[in-house]
């Protein structure tokens, strides 16, 4: 910024009253620059807000000069180094109105809906979020109706600015429909060649954008898009966040795990998408929603096929939490969610060894009194069937020996009354 100002000063006629001005201050920054690690913040500070004052008010005195533009630019500057972003977009509003040509509106409007954005982003105010949309849907209209050669220039402009918007709709929290919209265009005009071409793209690769689009559908209940992105998401090379994680992640939004569409989703999930390293963890989610409705025997029987089938990994998922030697994470909620389901299905002895198997494998996790109170009830439920058991049997031999009694009594009167008959 400083090169560019030194270069529309040389360019300035040697009568401008603001040429002094502009040597002055490039001057002044580059003190402040070179004194970096020994300027306080406050005195930073002050220094922006004072040389913000004089440069607007330099470029509202001499509003002719052909250095105007140059000292916005830096007033422009100023304000977003110091958080001022509600003052840079009204000097950005100014840059635009005085702009000749299209590109230099196009570029001064682009910045124009990025400052109100991040204003947006900051005060979660409606009327800053409906500046910063109306700010992007200008910088739009002018890319798309300037001449080819200047809209191809700034085709990765339009793609940051159905981003932008994506995101501002995503804050606003009621406006999700809008926001999944906005990520799906910039999705449709992201290109290879132009993420090559414009390296402010490299940070909204496909996968941010369908992850944005994903989750904002997800929010808006539209569970068929919702599993639609899912599929494309999982079908990507290199992903930083698994398919799979995205689904739970997706899913909990539409529905939350009580929800009786929740498991059905699940299952048509885990038929179509790719599998990956975090499927178990899609698995176990399934199981948590059967455990957490009370289907116990559904639960169990998909507990038991995750440490069948894919024990190894979820210890690798565990690692970093079993390496600290806290809790189990996963693990440790399979087994003591097997071991509850067991309990409830009167798998009393099977209980007990997966709850012993969890105190014997974690020690130190957080619930381990809390499964030791399970195994306690447990053990005396245990006990008190086998004394049920005991006393039911006892009953039985009671009865019969009385029954035996009976009978044999009747015999004897039977044969006695025939005796005194003959």
């Amino acid at each position: 910024m400083l090169f560019i100002v030194s270069q529309c000063v040389s360019a300035g006629a040697a009568s401008d009253p603001l040429e002094l001005l502009l040597d002055e201050y490039v001057k002044s920054a580059q003190n402040i620059a070179r004194r970096k690690d020994v300027v306080s913040s406050q005195e930073r500070a002050d220094w922006r807000s004072d040389w913000l004052i004089r440069l607007t008010e330099a470029a509202a005195k001499y509003p002719d000069s052909g250095l105007v533009d140059a000292v916005l630019a830096q007033a422009v500057g100023l304000c977003n180094s110091s958080g001022n972003y509600g003052e840079s977009r009204q000097i950005l509003g100014q840059l635009v109105s005085r702009a000749d040509g299209v590109a230099a509106k196009i570029r001064w409007q682009s910045e124009r809906g990025e400052v109100s954005r991040i204003q947006y982003v900051i005060t979660r105010n409606v009327v800053d979020r409906d500046y910063a949309i109306a700010d992007l849907l200008e910088s739009d209209r002018l890319i798309t109706e300037a001449p080819a050669d200047i809209r191809g220039k700034h085709a990765g402009q339009l793609v940051l600015n159905s981003v932008w918007k994506g995101d501002v709709f995503t804050k606003s929290g009621d406006r999700w429909l809008d926001a999944a919209e906005s990520y799906r265009a910039a999705r449709e005009m992201l290109t290879r060649d132009l993420m090559e071409s414009d390296h402010r793209l490299s940070l909204y690769d496909m996968e941010f954008l369908l992850a944005g689009e994903l989750s904002s559908y997800a929010k808006a209940r539209k569970i068929d898009k919702t599993k639609e992105l899912l599929i494309l998401i999982s079908r990507l090379d290199k992903l930083r966040i698994p398919a799979s994680l995205y689904a739970i992640q997706a899913l909990q939004s539409c529905f939350g795990t009580k929800s009786p569409e929740y498991d059905a989703v699940v299952l048509d999930l885990l038929a179509k998408l790719e599998s990956d390293s975090h499927t178990p963890t899609l698995r176990l989610a399934l199981a948590e929603s059967f455990f957490a409705k009370g289907q116990f025997q559904r639960a169990a029987d998909l507990y038991e096929e995750i440490r069948r089938d894919d024990i190894a990994d979820i210890v690798s998922m565990d690692k970093d939490i079993l390496a600290a030697g806290g809790g189990g994470g996963y693990l440790a909620e399979l087994l003591i969610n097997l071991g509850v389901s067991y309990w409830k299905l009167e798998r009393l002895p099977e209980s007990i060894e997966i709850l012993d198997e969890f105190l014997s494998m974690f020690p130190q996790d957080s619930r381990v009194d809390r499964v030791n109170a399970y195994l306690n009830q447990i053990r005396r439920h245990a006990e008190s069937s086998v004394t049920a058991k005991a006393s039911k049997v006892g009953g039985y031999r009671v009865a019969l020996v009385v029954g035996c009694s009976v009978i044999v009594l009747c015999v004897v009167i039977i044969v006695l009354q025939c005796r005194s008959r003959t």
